[in-house]
């Protein structure tokens, strides 16, 4: 590739192509891979579920993600990669002294270490633990590192989804849960993994038969497919695949497949196979040396291959990696090579890309859309650039990410994307030049591989000659590329220059070009010069929308009408006197939408107050008040306040502060305490109170009150009276935080998640225990948020029966 393409990792403009008119064009096919991460580690590993993968240069290992942007520096001694929690276990060297003293640990995306360096081998996260090594003893772990199950076997393997894991202990194997309490006894010479069926292998001494022997049982422990029934004996099984058939290795070292009943679904005649993939074909070794075949699920092969050095199975990206002559390439699973033959090494394809080598280098090719690459450089960036900076004011902060801020830096992010990706798609060595050398159009039509053609206006006075003689020597700069709707990369500006006559030329971004054939029409020295039809090259601008959180959008709807509902529903975002709380605007009112559209209540039933001065909160308490006793105790309230909770360290009351109140005036506030006695003076239906809110003096940008002295106070707990519910954010003296990804506080996102999931159909214990277990959870693991504990208080009226409570009823 010419170095004057280096200009491609340049911001430039995103343009249109306007149309060309064209009278014979022919299509240029897209380039069906290209190599996206060049060629410079060590050694690399495939890409994992979060678009993460560990690579190794000079000497350490470090994560990339899917642009080659290094996101994790390389400082490890060993990586591996991540599990689906988002945590990957890695290595230190702590010292040499007569050998390596190592220790492993586990990081997040980040690199953050989650889990400190402390144990001798892991395995990966599977189904919430984790396998951990402690001198010669095996225990299992939890995802912040409590020791959940001792250390006391000399070998584990990973818990699969039925909540079992093999465990081995004085040379027999045998099965436990995650209690670490024994299911299936310890007594087996071998134990596989249970697959999604419900089935593992296991071999063991049997009693009767006196022989080791082979069978597959069930999560009791029971003998579902015994060997040596319905003439399937097999002395070793593998997994089952998800077309429900397994390799078992039968007599004379052969091998075949069994069905979930024990029948043989395809005889043991191979002296190798591997499990199914996903597209139904399973790969096996031939009797000849140099042979392998992919067969289907009745044994039929579909692909031979002949004079291999290797082969290995299909992934679910559709392609298998083959050696051949010493180089690797990929097939199809029609068996046609669509990668040739040509690396040195290759990893398998996992959601479309591949770790390959060429001399001694490791890069990565992709063959997804270019979009989608696209779109994950966009997004990882703007959830980058959407963090608050450690010195950043929260003004400013505010300021800078809106939702319009956002679409312009998703557009400018876009605009980069397409300038860095679209050279990895394109060969400028394969040039060619078709020239019209019509009066009115004097026009060059130029193809480069893996881009639709550009066009370049040249005088036909001796310049034409030249820019096609000069063609391979000719300079591109400025170069802005875009993509269209069917994912072909093009050009919208171009400056070529001729080094031969130092002319310069531009892409023509309209004209004519044509293509005329010569026909003979069958008499002779009878010539007619055919014009063939125009056509013409649209191409349109690929959006890639970056949206609002999830719970913004798809918000369910009830038909029913909740008209004994009444909400009062307080945001306070913006102070007088004290710092914003971000996203509080936000959070009330998305409640408000949940709140009609969900929970059916009537919009003229619903009071939303933006910035709520203490006038204004003191008349909406009234007005529920007034409600409740209008309907005779037949009406239900909702009061949810998102804001500044502040503390009075005179009596350790709390209080919830109005937008034109200030932390040292307790009188321009709300008193906990009294609004609760006010709510529940009047008889109702029940009183749901919802405070996203904290009263410990900390503020969601982990800031502090302007008249609060330090934080870390622990006010008194005001307890509820009559006919009341309160689902708080915080216990004791936390801060409630907010959850920047989703733009609502972090307490306010899980209560809408819970009402979107389930369209507000749910009732307020299950409700409160998916609130306080999601937010506990989050903020322990997101290295941006402190602790938050949410906390639920009822009056003693309804102890035994707010549980059962729900919006809907």
């Amino acid at each position: 590739m010419k170095p004057f393409l280096l200009t491609r990792f340049l911001i430039a403009l995103f343009g249109l192509l306007q149309v060309i008119s064209v009278t014979a064009q022919d299509e240029l096919e897209q380039t069906k891979y290209a190599i996206v991460i060049d060629y410079q580690y060590d050694d690399a590993l495939d890409f994992a579920s979060n678009g993460l993968a560990a690579v190794k240069k000079d000497g350490k290992w470090g994560y990339i993600d899917k642009t080659g942007e290094v996101v994790v520096s390389p400082q490890y001694d060993k990586a591996e990669n991540f599990s689906d929690n988002g945590l990957a276990a890695v290595m230190i060297v702590t010292k040499i002294a007569e050998g390596k003293d190592y220790r492993w640990g586990y990081i997040n995306k980040t690199g953050r270490t989650i889990i400190d360096f402390q144990y001798d081998e892991t395995l990966g996260f599977q189904n919430g633990l984790a396998g951990v090594k402690k001198g010669n003893k095996w225990g299992f772990i939890d995802e912040i590192g409590n020791l959940v199950i001792n250390y006391q076997y000399e070998e584990v393997k990973d818990f699969t989804m039925n909540g079992l894991a093999a465990v081995k202990v004085s040379s027999s194997w045998g099965y436990i849960n995650k209690n670490g309490t024994i299911i299936i006894c310890v007594c087996y010479e071998i134990a596989e993994s249970f697959s999604e069926n419900g089935l593992a292998f296991v071999k063991g001494w049997d009693s009767h038969k006196r022989n080791y022997e082979g069978n597959y049982i069930d999560q009791t422990g029971k003998v579902v497919i015994r060997s040596g029934i319905a003439n399937s004996y097999f002395d070793i099984g593998k997994s089952f695949a998800v077309n429900g058939l397994a390799a078992v290795e039968g007599i004379l070292d052969r091998w075949g497949y069994i069905d979930e009943t024990g029948e043989t679904a395809i005889g043991c005649s191979y002296p190798k196979v591997w499990q199914f993939s996903g597209n139904g074909l399973a790969l096996i070794k031939g009797w000849d040396m140099d042979s392998y075949e992919y067969i289907n699920s009745t044994g039929k092969v579909v692909i031979e291959l002949y004079k291999v050095d290797e082969a290995r199975p299909f992934t679910n990206d559709g392609l298998a990696a083959v050696k051949k002559y010493g180089k690797w390439g990929f097939i199809d699973k029609t068996g046609n090579y669509v990668i040739n033959n040509q690396y040195d090494d290759a990893l398998n394809f996992h959601n479309g890309f591949a770790g390959v080598k060429k001399d001694g280098k490791w890069g990565y090719i992709y063959i997804g859309k270019p979009s989608d690459l696209i779109s994950h450089f966009v997004q990882n960036r703007i959830e980058e650039w959407q963090q608050k900076g450690e010195f950043e004011s929260p003004d400013a902060y505010l300021q800078r990410v809106t939702e319009d801020g956002r679409q312009k830096k998703a557009d400018e992010l876009t605009t980069v994307a397409v300038q860095k990706i679209a050279p990895d798609y394109c060969n400028w060595e394969n040039l060619s030049a078709t020239y019209d050398a019509t009066i009115t159009n004097q026009m060059f039509e130029v193809k480069v591989q893996g881009l639709l053609p550009f066009y370049v206006k040249v005088p036909n006075n001796g310049e034409a000659p030249a820019f096609k003689e000069a063609l391979s020597r000719l300079q591109f700069t400025n170069v802005q590329y875009a993509l269209n709707k069917d994912e072909q990369f093009f050009i919208t500006k171009a400056t070529i220059y001729n080094p031969d006559n130092y002319k310069k030329y531009r892409c023509q971004s309209s004209g004519v070009f044509e293509k005329k054939n010569i026909i003979p029409n069958f008499q002779p020295l009878d010539i007619q010069v055919a014009v063939e039809n125009t056509q013409q090259v649209t191409t349109t601008e690929k959006n890639i929308n970056i949206g609002l959180s999830d719970v913004d959008i798809n918000i369910p709807e009830n038909p029913q009408t909740n008209d004994k509902t009444f909400v009062v529903i307080i945001a306070n975002e913006n102070y007088l006197h004290e710092t914003p709380v971000q996203y509080a605007t936000n959070d009330g009112e998305v409640f408000r939408q949940y709140c009609e559209k969900t929970l059916g209540i009537p919009a003229s039933h619903i009071r939303f107050n933006k910035d709520a001065t203490f006038g204004t909160m003191r008349s909406e308490i009234r007005w529920a008040c007034d409600i409740m006793e209008a309907f005779s105790g037949q009406a239900k309230v909702i009061f949810y306040y998102a804001g500044h909770g502040m503390p009075n360290t005179k009596d350790n009351s709390a209080y919830l502060l109005p937008s034109d109140g200030s932390s040292s005036d307790f009188e321009v506030a709300v008193k906990l305490c009294d609004l609760y006695s006010r709510l529940s003076s009047v008889p109702s239906q029940g009183v749901t109170v919802i405070l996203d809110a904290c009263f410990s003096g900390a503020t969601r940008d982990n800031g502090i009150l302007a008249s609060v002295r330090s934080i870390g106070i622990v006010p008194d707990t005001e307890e509820p009276t009559g006919n009341m519910v309160v689902l708080s954010a915080t216990t004791g003296n936390e801060t409630a935080s907010p959850y920047t990804e989703k733009r609502h506080g972090l307490f306010t996102y899980f209560l809408l998640k819970k009402l979107q999931e389930t369209g507000g159909k749910v009732d307020y214990k299950t409700l409160s225990d998916y609130i306080i277990r999601n937010v506990t959870q989050q903020s322990a693991i997101d290295k941006n948020i402190t602790k938050q504990t949410p906390v639920v208080n009822v009056s003693n009226d309804i102890r035994n029966s707010w549980g059962m409570w729900n919006f809907l009823k």
